[in-house]
């Protein structure tokens, strides 16, 4: 379709947010959209036809670029967090070749770590002091009790029916 119609190629390859990397059968790099060439600080004109593995580099350790298997990874790279996702691309049940695509996820690393810190300090925070949670929907009038909050009112999680 992006030899056909190549306003295709440019609105849905080389706009895309992630990185992309599309590799021959031989894990030869044949194109990059612009992303990817940030990332992998090189010019796709210099680099088609240079082995994959040379210049995804580390963007690629972990994963086994001749399979013809979906793999996905989670690598760090210059103090950065990407997720690689390598999918076979197939023609008539062959692979043909693969793209690799590599998506930023630094903030949402950095989020979810701040948050699980929060939550075992809250968890520490409540063991520590017998304290209860519960929380009420006003939306279904469903009653969520923990465990602390039944035996604090004398509940046995068993015969707690919720309301």
């Amino acid at each position: 379709m992006f030899t056909v119609v190549p306003i295709a190629r440019r609105t849905a390859f080389e706009q895309m947010d992630d990185g992309s990397v599309i590799l021959d059968s031989r894990v030869l790099v044949t194109s990059m959209n612009d992303r990817a060439q940030q990332y992998l600080d090189c010019d796709e004109t210099a680099v088609v036809g240079e082995p994959g593995r040379d210049i995804l580099g580390p963007f690629v350790a972990t994963v086994d670029l001749d399979s013809t298997d979906r793999q996905a990874t989670t690598v760090e790279v210059d103090d950065r967090v990407f997720e690689v996702a390598v999918r076979p691309l197939t023609r008539s049940d062959s692979v043909v070749g693969r793209l690799v695509t590599i998506a930023e996820t630094t903030t949402r690393d950095q989020r979810e770590k701040q948050l699980a810190e929060l939550n075992t300090g809250l968890t520490l925070a409540l063991e520590g002091t017998n304290t209860g949670v519960w929380e009420w929907s006003l939306d279904t009038d469903e009653l969520i009790w923990d465990d602390a909050s039944k035996e604090l009112f004398g509940y046995e999680s068993a015969s707690f029916d919720g309301t």
